[in-house]
């Protein structure tokens, strides 16, 4: 997903070291974003015979998406890198 993403913004973004940053936080949001629905997703396809899937069970179904956030921690810190110029920003990807 962080590699698609990535490509994505590359393909016809610009490559300056703000535009990296810029990434860096797409990349992380779109993780994040993609935690919270599939975390949600999988409490409510496991919810209780009464249809209710509670506030903690969604909470503990969330934060057990960790990997996917760990997973594009790579991605975005070259990124972030590139951002804070560490390394050149263009060609990384």
């Amino acid at each position: 997903m962080s590699s698609s993403a990535v490509a994505a913004l590359t393909q016809f973004g610009e490559v300056t070291r703000a535009a990296r940053m810029d990434d860096a936080l797409w990349v992380l949001f779109t993780a994040l974003a993609s935690v919270l629905a599939h975390g949600y997703a999988h409490r409510i396809g496991h919810r209780d015979a009464q249809g209710h899937p509670g506030v903690l069970g969604v909470v503990r179904a969330v934060l057990g998406e960790w990997p996917l956030v760990l997973a594009a921690l790579p991605a975005t810190l070259l990124l972030f890198g590139a951002g804070r110029g560490w390394w050149r920003s263009q060609g990384i990807e």
